[in-house]
């Protein structure tokens, strides 16, 4: 009973039929494209957090310090004394020290001081150049 209705309405309104198909289709397609970005995020943002047990930075929100210093997506709530820095470095509670230092920017890049150790981390190589020449 049901299809013969359907099949009459498809008949007598073929456009109109073909236009409810087609945004059926296209409101499926956009909750699929959604549903896929939101797991390669958080993919992305649980890789970029491993093995990264605490942040340390100078005062101020400590959500913008963990979006500067490992997403690099806020602005850095400032930079501490290497000195003070390297005690924390040192201490024999850390196995593992990273040290971010930003400052200036290049044609619109921002410019981030630290050690091989963060290249190493992200399995970073360079395109071209030298690394801390």
């Amino acid at each position: 009973m049901l299809g013969k209705i359907a099949w009459k309405n498809f008949v007598r309104k073929p456009l109109s039929t073909a236009l409810c198909i087609s945004l059926l289709l296209f409101g499926v397609g956009i909750i699929s494209l959604l549903l896929v970005i939101q797991n390669e995020l958080e993919q992305k943002f649980e890789r970029d957090l491993k093995n990264i047990d605490l942040v340390l930075g100078a005062k101020g929100s400590p959500l913008q310090l963990v979006l500067s210093a490992v997403y690099h997506l806020d602005s850095a709530t400032g930079n501490i004394k290497l000195a003070d820095a390297r005690k924390i470095m040192e201490s024999p509670q850390v196995k593992k020290a990273i040290p971010l230092a930003y400052g200036d920017s290049y044609k619109g890049y921002r410019i981030l001081g630290t050690t091989t150790n963060y290249l190493k981390k992200y399995d970073a190589q360079l395109a071209q150049g030298l690394a801390f020449s």
